[in-house]
């Protein structure tokens, strides 16, 4: 599924601050793991695409700690959540 929010700074910006109050307790301050695996790698067991990400979000992960917040976050505020965490990796290109 393509991403409908182009990955700029402002959306990057939302997304961060999206990381900060609902992802980091798990993945960390940087996005290196915790609880929740390592975002800043290249090696993702669920996919790294950004559709794949957004699922991630929306729906968890099955028998892990990773609960989706499909209720809790609006597919906006995930798609910019996805843009956030794309920068984290290694790599990677921010806007």
């Amino acid at each position: 599924m393509p991403n409908p929010i182009a990955r700029s700074a402002k959306s990057v910006l939302q997304g961060k601050k999206l990381y900060e109050k609902h992802c980091r307790v798990c993945h960390g301050e940087a996005g290196k793991g915790g609880i929740g695996p390592d975002l800043t790698d290249n090696v993702w067991k669920h996919g790294n695409a950004d559709g794949e990400v957004f699922l991630i979000i929306t729906d968890g992960v099955r028998g892990t700690a990773m609960k989706g917040f499909k209720n809790e976050l609006s597919d906006e505020m995930r798609w910019h959540l996805v843009n956030f965490i794309a920068g984290l990796r290694k790599n990677a290109v921010i806007p």
